[in-house]
């Protein structure tokens, strides 16, 4: 025959295995970050790789071609600084419709307001990209940053 032991209740609150309720809206927030991260990767793949929202402070990327039309102003006088030049190609692509083969389009020089850049931040190339933008007949790989435009050789 068994024998049954008596059972011993305690006095003990059984302590509850969810969070405290203050800390419940900080693992909400946790929660909906970790959700969040998904939406925000995907977004990022579908944003533009040269929009100014891709996190690099790029504006733009575009792919110039400096040719004897863009060496000097609508006035007819010869350019002589590559701010000027590169804002000339600019113009010629979009004002103008003066496109030499290999430049390609780009979304923020559109408007002359916007071509303005080109006189307010620093324009960082080599002292042989220099020279090669002031002579025409190259091109060039340019992308503008937020605080400065780097122009480089164009890879084939």
């Amino acid at each position: 025959m068994s024998r049954i032991l008596p059972i011993k209740f305690s006095r003990r609150i059984v302590q509850s295995t969810h969070p405290p309720m203050k800390t419940r809206p900080a693992l909400a927030s946790a929660l909906r970050n970790l959700l969040a991260a998904p939406l925000v990767a995907v977004l990022a793949m579908l944003l533009p790789a040269d929009s100014a929202l891709a996190g690099d402070g790029v504006i733009t990327s575009y792919r110039a071609y400096i040719g004897q039309e863009d060496l000097s102003a609508s006035d007819g006088l010869r350019l002589k600084a590559v701010r000027d030049i590169l804002r000339q190609d600019r113009a010629n692509f979009h004002k103008f419709g003066i496109r030499q083969r290999g430049d390609t389009a780009d979304d923020y020089f559109t408007s002359a307001g916007n071509r303005q850049l080109f006189e307010r931040i620093p324009i960082r190339c080599s002292p042989r990209v220099t020279a090669a933008v002031l002579e025409g007949g190259a091109a060039f790989g340019v992308t503008v940053y937020e605080d400065y435009i780097l122009v480089e050789f164009a890879r084939r």
